[in-house]
């Protein structure tokens, strides 16, 4: 693969902004040990290169998704719209982008992914909020295109909501192409979905008794289950909040959810914002969850986390001892991305901030989660939000 590099024009957003192509040489690693030695070699061969977007200088943020025959679409977000480029060939050159938003106004905060989902090879969504002038409400607004995003059908209002802070969307198409959508609205996790490919919605859900008001929720879907990932948020008489990561399913395709189970083991007590959602991903019968936490900090830092890991292997119903990724607590680690390749690896990746500057850390399974490789580090300087894509090829993206 030649060198290459995802980034944008604006060099501030160039800091802001990066992905990388992680190929695995998983025929050269080393057996998967239970133990964990403080000297361990890397278990897969990496090479990090980069691709350049250069279409959308006003970028915030981006997203990626996959088809099952490997096309690769990113949708690039910023205030003054949201467009979608493809690639058919692992990310290696992606076509012209186009406008999935058109002319609707575009709310995308920096700190939030843009809500993209793909169902076959041509059909590709793309939802996002509006925010009042006034910062009283949001609208939700919803965007297809069926002919593998060459073009955008219009851009369709799907609710609209009052509350200070609207933010977060995600968005995940169904076994039949349907949309689903999860966004947050001052404290609580709403949820609604179409059953007619998004020509119309059910009824708004509140989910859970409340949700972290800055944390980007999950969505996952297997054998007509819909999962939520998300970071609570349990208020206390003594003012001190309980934000752990909670998981509501649904065993009903999205129409009444079950009460939550707690993913934590150990409460996190923060009076804060932590902006890190959960990151969620399914290997056949096994549900893998990564969040960042600050568990054995003092409560109330928001900016000394750790990375932690745990399964679910009964569908949501009951999740495994929590493992701490990261090796180094003390040092803040957060918004880890999680993916799982066809041959049942964990990859996770994840921001590490010291005092000597900000890395990309990235860390291998090759066991289902039993152990993890020695996290090493991807790149350096101020790169942020990392994300991991599985392609069918067996790349990482």
């Amino acid at each position: 693969m030649d060198n290459q590099t995802f980034s944008v024009r604006n060099s501030l957003k160039a800091r802001l902004i990066t992905a990388f192509f992680i190929i695995l040489s998983l025929n050269a690693c080393a057996p998967a040990t239970t133990t964990r030695p403080t000297e361990r070699p890397p278990t897969v061969a990496l090479k990090i290169d980069e691709i350049t977007i250069n279409h959308f200088p006003s970028m915030m943020s981006f997203s990626l998704t996959t088809t099952p025959g490997g096309k690769v679409y990113a949708a690039l977000g910023g205030h003054a719209g949201i467009l979608v480029v493809s690639s058919t060939d692992g990310g290696k050159r992606f076509g012209e982008p186009v406008s999935a938003s058109g002319d609707a106004p575009v709310h995308v905060l920096p700190v939030e992914r843009p809500a993209l989902a793909s169902f076959g090879e041509e059909t590709v969504a793309v939802a996002w909020l509006e925010q009042a002038k006034d910062f009283s409400g949001a609208s939700v607004w919803l965007a297809i295109s069926t002919n593998g995003g060459k073009t955008f059908g219009s851009a369709m209002e799907v609710t609209a909501e009052q509350g200070r802070e609207v933010v977060m969307i995600q968005i995940l198409l169904d076994e039949s192409g349907n949309p689903m959508l999860a966004w947050l609205n001052d404290g609580t996790l709403r949820f609604t979905r179409s059953n007619d490919s998004g020509k119309t919605f059910n009824e708004v859900q509140v989910i859970g008794p409340g949700a972290c008001e800055c944390c980007q929720p999950g969505l996952a879907m297997k054998d007509g289950k819909v999962h939520i990932a998300y970071r609570g948020l349990e208020k206390q008489i003594d003012g001190n909040d309980i934000r752990d990561i909670l998981l509501s399913t649904s065993s009903d395709g999205g129409q009444t959810f079950n009460p939550f189970t707690r993913v934590n083991d150990e409460h996190w007590i923060l009076n804060a914002c932590p902006i890190a959602g959960p990151s969620m991903a399914m290997f056949e019968d096994d549900m893998y969850v990564a969040w960042m936490d600050g568990r054995h900090a003092e409560p109330n830092q928001p900016y000394n986390g750790s990375v932690w890991f745990s399964i679910s292997q009964d569908g949501g119903k009951t999740f495994s001892s929590n493992m701490q990724i990261n090796p180094n607590p003390g040092v803040h680690q957060t918004v880890p991305s999680l993916a799982v390749d066809a041959n049942g690896h964990i990859h996770l990746a994840w921001e590490n901030h010291s005092a000597d500057g900000q890395t990309i850390q990235y860390s291998i399974s090759e066991d289902g989660g039993a152990t993890f490789s020695e996290p090493r580090e991807l790149t350096s300087g101020f790169p942020r939000m990392p994300l991991l894509l599985t392609l069918p090829s067996g790349e990482i993206l």
